[in-house]
């Protein structure tokens, strides 16, 4: 199996025919080391890192055990700030699916852990992701910054209990009985390209999400009926794709402490045509400018 590590986040297979298995994870995670975790923004109290695409955070469900977790590569590259009394011996501001890449913000100590979670807490706290969804998305009733608002519910799917996440209505307004307990849910999106992947119309999209449901921006893409790119849980039987094609791409943080802090950080882009071929843009419908 011709493995090829392209850039921190990005392992690619090219023009190998495979499934996403334990065996497939572990060969692709053994491409991936303590060094190729690329740092995005370091200070005293916050780490701000890359993180790759298809690797759990720590190992909290033993079914989901692959290679190393990240939190593993992080004690390797950084083990002073391991800390043995927490689980997964570092603290936890926000989170991200194991499918996802980019920014993930670590705490380093207790105070940090308080002052980062009372920005989330307050809306001091962006997160944009970038994402690959199949067809050609288009959005009405934009705002002046081309995003438009999905505020839409979202509950525990009861057919798929603690593994899948469904919204109480399909876009055509007709109910969904198995949707358990919707909590509110909003995101923004703009669509940035349009183009084809493998061939297929797809679009490249930027989402800021408002709250944070879990699997939030997956279940929204798929009930707009544009799900993501190699998301087998939420889309289609989309198994040749070498991953999930969502990108936590840039994080601003604003920490109010006697010195206000406003931290930002960028993770690259991995769906370009430089890093993956395969992805071809066709039309600018936004530019990418966060």
């Amino acid at each position: 199996m011709a493995l090829k590590l392209l850039s921190h986040n990005v392992v690619y297979l090219k023009n190998v025919h495979w499934y996403r298995s334990q065996y497939t994870l572990k060969n692709l995670q053994k491409c991936l080391t303590a060094d190729s975790i690329q740092v995005l923004f370091k200070s005293k109290h916050f780490l701000i890192l890359n993180k790759p695409y298809d690797l759990i955070l720590y190992d909290y469900h033993k079914t989901f055990r692959t290679e190393k977790t990240f939190f593993e590569l992080i004690k390797e590259k950084f083990p002073y700030y391991f800390d043995p009394r927490l689980k997964g011996g570092f603290h936890v501001l926000h989170r991200l699916d194991s499918v996802t890449s980019g920014c993930i913000c670590i705490p380093l100590n207790y105070f940090s852990q308080r002052i980062g979670f009372e920005a989330f807490k307050h809306g001091n706290a962006d997160k944009y992701y970038i994402a690959l969804v199949y067809g050609h998305l288009k959005l009405e009733k934009t705002n002046s910054d081309g995003m438009y608002e999905l505020n839409m519910p979202i509950g525990e799917d009861s057919r798929r209990l603690k593994y899948a996440r469904c919204t109480p209505s399909d876009i055509e307004g007709n109910k969904i009985a198995h949707c358990l307990q919707p909590e509110k849910a909003i995101s923004q999106i703009k669509v940035l390209d349009h183009g084809t992947y493998k061939s297929k119309d797809c679009s490249k999209i930027l989402i800021k999400p408002i709250t944070g449901r879990r699997h939030q921006i997956r279940v929204h893409l798929n009930y707009l009926g544009h799900p993501i790119v190699g998301d087998t849980c939420y889309g289609i039987d989309d198994f040749d794709s070498y991953r999930t094609m969502l990108h936590s791409y840039r994080l601003n943080l604003k920490i109010n402490t006697k010195k206000r802090l406003y931290i930002k950080a960028k993770a690259p882009d991995p769906f370009i045509p430089e890093v993956d071929p395969d992805w071809i843009p066709k039309y600018v419908v936004n530019p990418l400018n966060i």
